[in-house]
């Protein structure tokens, strides 16, 4: 039965009747949105598995990159901010930093 059928028919009988008769259809609606959630949520984590694996393969690729051909830094760049996506090890200043901003803000 077609749910616009089912709404005049259920128009004419009393509110317990209109229930009754509508309960089939809300549980198979209801079951439907569960099933489609269930497929959306299925679809979000296959594509999430892909840009993750997409993202990595770039990582590694831009890494071998660099240390092939001798760069010392390769930037990344997007509209917002500037990223480095490969730096050699030796010019890794992030030791230096924290010991600058202990000795500066030590308490």
């Amino acid at each position: 039965m077609e749910y616009q059928e089912l709404q005049t028919k259920a128009a004419k009988l009393s509110q317990q009747k209109q229930q009754e008769m509508m309960q089939p259809f809300q549980i198979k609606a209801q079951q439907y949105q569960q099933r489609m959630q269930a497929e959306q949520q299925k679809l979000q984590t296959a594509y999430q598995a892909e840009i993750d694996s997409v993202i990595s393969k770039m990582k590694t690729t831009v890494k071998e990159y660099g240390k092939a051909n001798g760069y010392t830094f390769i930037l990344g760049t997007n509209e917002s901010i500037g990223t480095v996506l490969y730096g050699e090890e030796t010019a890794d200043l992030t030791e230096a930093i924290l010991k600058e901003i202990d000795a500066k803000y030590a308490k």
